[in-house]
């Protein structure tokens, strides 16, 4: 790395300040000495990779920044030049003073539809500009765009998200991904497309007027999980842009819009109009076959972000061994829960409503209308045997390897079920187990990053416990007005979580609740 400003970079370039460092080495705003202007120059450290792949690296980095350059538009961050020596890339680039998008909303809150889809429409046209010059971004984030003094916005990066892939350098370390923005083909190690751009921007449309990211939960492998098998979050502030961004994350590369119907639509949002989306595969988006559901009457409270998942004794294998391994996620995809799964989506449910019955009034007497209540697809299982415990008004769901029961005006939205005033439980799952067979040491490991996220975290205990004959550990808290409880247990080759958040205030009402619905999980493999 330069380590001060009198570096010539290729008798040209003079380097001036760091302005920036991050996992793909530092930026540095320098001057063009041949054409008097400013410019960034982001320099990529090619010795922390092998021997073996580092001209392989080279060149393809040095024949994807060129394309880069031949992008001419103005919402794109320009790729002016890339200049190599034996250790280094440099990648010459437009100077942007900006704030990048997802710390403009975390700074100013979320985006109005109109507002986001006018965001959106400039980043669809900076990716046409890029996949007509036959560049694929595959780094599309809230992270890669760059927010201007006027309000619009550029898209960053382009020649560099080729380098993120390559699986030596991100064992390297040189290179950390992160899961919430990945499209389910990249999570897969498949190679991305232009389609895999379009489902980077429906993440981050999401994120951009939601707050969140459709998929993360907090933890690499559920966010992966997340990602592979089960609808993103509900829209719930989205509006208008709700079909838009359905249409754009749906697993199936082939059944998201082009670039160009994506312009079109995010152009009606602008202009106040509704969008009409059709898709190649609608039964993967929208329509009958997966409804959104509902969101709840009041306030989603806060989640957590970690969800943590204790291990067994023996043989199990260990989940910081595949969290290590998840640093290679691009070059290796979503290790084994690709292969693991089902091919049907397990998130993916037919919901039918069964239309209220009219009972006609006898002769004489004044009509009256008896609605029975709705009837879903989870009522409508065959026959099951009720656990004790379990309320005769719940019903049964199927989840991947369990059945859990839950009540009837409970939403759920993959392995989140969520009451009407936002209190809710989540199921997670991981397999193999982890922590060296001690889930009371997984969670301990859990609550130190957690502790760092929420400074005002306070343990209430975190403690071995007795779950029927499963080895279990419990671990409860509180954090932002919020009150938490994680049971954790194995039941063979996989451990499981039951995690459930309330309101602090109202944690004692929910006792008999929280009872429940550890009396109604159950295993199914």
């Amino acid at each position: 790395m330069p380590e001060d400003t009198e570096q010539l970079i290729a008798s040209r370039y003079q380097l001036l300040r760091r302005i920036g460092a991050g996992g793909m080495g530092e930026v540095w705003e320098a001057e063009d000495t041949v054409l008097g202007r400013r410019v960034a120059v982001k320099v990529v450290d090619l010795a922390r990779t092998g021997d073996r792949r580092r001209e392989e690296i080279r060149e393809r980095a040095m024949r994807e920044g060129r394309a880069a350059a031949q992008i001419d538009h103005p919402r794109t961050v320009r790729v002016f030049d890339i200049v190599d020596d034996p250790d280094h890339l440099y990648l010459v680039m437009e100077l942007v003073t900006a704030k990048q998008l997802d710390d403009a909303i975390r700074d100013d809150g979320p985006l109005d539809p109109r507002a986001a889809a006018q965001v959106g429409l400039q980043v669809a046209e900076a990716l046409g500009a890029a996949h007509r010059a036959g560049v694929v971004h595959r780094d599309v984030k809230p992270g890669t765009v760059m927010v201007l003094a006027d309000g619009s916005v550029k898209l960053a990066d382009f020649g560099i998200a080729t380098i993120k892939e390559d699986p030596d350098l991100t064992a390297t370390g040189l290179v950390m991904g992160t899961p919430k923005f990945l499209s389910p083909e990249a999570a897969r190690g498949e190679r991305a497309t232009a389609a895999s751009d379009l489902w980077g921007l429906g993440a981050l449309l999401h994120f951009v007027v939601e707050g969140e990211a459709p998929f993360d939960k907090g933890d690499t492998l559920p966010t992966l999980h997340a990602v592979l098998h089960e609808p993103p979050r509900p829209s719930r502030l989205a509006g208008p842009l709700a079909p838009v961004i359905a249409a754009l994350l749906t697993k199936d590369p082939a059944g998201r819009p082009s670039v160009e119907e994506t312009t079109r639509l995010l152009r009606a949002v602008v202009d106040g109009e509704a969008p009409t989306v059709v898709t190649a595969t609608p039964t993967q988006v929208l329509g009958t076959t997966r409804p959104v559901p509902p969101a709840p009457m009041a306030r989603e409270p806060v989640r957590p972000a970690t969800r943590p998942v204790p291990a067994r004794s023996g043989s199990g294998g260990k989940l910081l061994a595949a969290l290590a391994a998840l640093a290679l996620l691009i070059g290796i995809g979503a290790i084994a829960l690709a292969q693991s799964q089902n091919d049907d989506d397990p998130g993916t449910t037919t919901e039918t409503t069964v239309a209220p019955e009219t009972t006609a009034p006898p002769a004489g007497e004044e009509s009256t209308t008896t609605t029975e209540a709705p009837t879903t697809t989870e009522s409508l299982l065959p026959d099951l045997e009720r656990p004790d415990g379990v309320p005769e008004t719940w019903i049964p769901y199927e989840g991947d390897g369990y059945r859990i029961w839950h009540p009837v005006d409970w939403v759920r939205n993959g392995s989140d079920f969520t009451a009407p005033d936002g209190s809710y439980l989540r199921v997670d799952s991981v397999s193999p187990p982890s922590a060296d067979g001690d889930p009371v040491k997984a969670w301990e490991q859990q609550e130190k990053a957690f502790e760092r996220e929420h400074p005002d975290y306070e343990r209430i205990r975190l403690e071995e416990t007795d779950f029927r004959d499963y080895e279990a550990a419990i671990w409860e808290f509180t954090f932002s007005g919020q009150h938490a409880d994680d049971l954790g247990f194995v039941v063979g080759d996989t451990g499981y979580a039951l995690n459930f958040v309330t309101d602090e205030d109202a944690w004692d009402d929910y006792d008999d609740v929280r009872d429940a619905f550890r009396a109604g999980f159950e295993p199914t493999e």
